[in-house]
C-alpha cells in the first residue's frame, strides 16, 4: 500500500512505501528536503522488524542506521561519535581590495580627464564583482571518530548538509 507525499517546493506528489516512513529524500525536481512523516502508515518507528533502517537517502549520500555513505566513501556509524554542521564563510578581502583599487583609478581618471584610467577602474571593479559573486558559503558534516575529524561532505546547500546532519544523529542516537 502506497501513500502520497507532497514536496514542499514544488508540490509535486511522490507515492511513498512503508519502509519510507520516517526518513528524509531530496525532490528529484526541485531539490528541497522532503521529510515523510514517521506515522503516515501508522506505523510506530519501534514496530519495525528492519536493521539497517534508512534515515536519508540522496543522490550519492545515504545514512542507515549502521552506515553512512557518501559518493563512494562508507563510514560505519558505530565508530561515529559525533557529528558536526560547519560553515565556511569565503574570504572577501581579494575582491574588496581589487574593487578599491578600482575606485581609486577611476577618481584619478576623472580628476586627469583622461579616460583610460577611468575604464581600466570601471574594469577593475567589474572583476571584483564578479570574484565576489563567484565565491559561496560551503557547509560540511564533519565526522569525529577515534582516527580524528573527518570532512566528510561538503555542499553549497545548507539545508542539504543540515538534513543530513540530523540523519546522522538520530542514526547514532538509535544504535544506542
Amino acid at each position: 500500500m502506497k501513500k502520497d507525499v507532497v514536496c514542499p517546493g514544488c508540490e509535486t506528489v511522490f507515492p511513498i512505501r512503508p519502509e519510507m516512513a520516517g526518513n528524509t529524500y531530496r525532490c528529484k525536481n526541485c531539490s528541497s528536503i522532503i521529510k515523510v512523516p514517521r506515522d503516515l502508515f501508522g506505523i510506530a518507528i519501534g514496530d519495525r522488524a528492519d536493521k539497517d533502517k534508512s534515515y536519508f537517502s540522496a543522490p550519492g549520500v545515504s545514512v542507515t542506521r549502521s552506515r553512512f555513505v557518501v559518493e563512494g566513501q562508507t563510514y560505519v556509524v558505530s565508530n561515529i561519535t559525533s557529528v558536526k554542521y560547519f560553515e565556511k564563510i569565503p574570504e572577501r578581502g581579494g575582491p574588496i581590495l581589487f574593487g578599491v583599487f578600482g575606485l581609486v583609478l577611476c577618481f584619478l581618471g576623472l580628476n586627469w580627464q583622461s579616460l583610460y584610467p577611468a575604464f581600466i577602474g570601471l574594469f577593475c571593479i567589474i572583476i571584483a564583482g564578479v570574484q565576489w559573486h563567484s565565491q559561496n558559503t560551503e557547509y560540511s558534516v564533519v565526522l569525529t571518530t577515534a582516527g580524528g575529524e573527518i570532512k566528510a561532505l561538503t555542499n553549497e546547500d545548507s539545508d542539504f548538509i543540515a538534513a543530513v546532519v540530523e540523519a546522522l544523529n538520530q542514526a547514532i542516537i538509535d544504535r544506542g
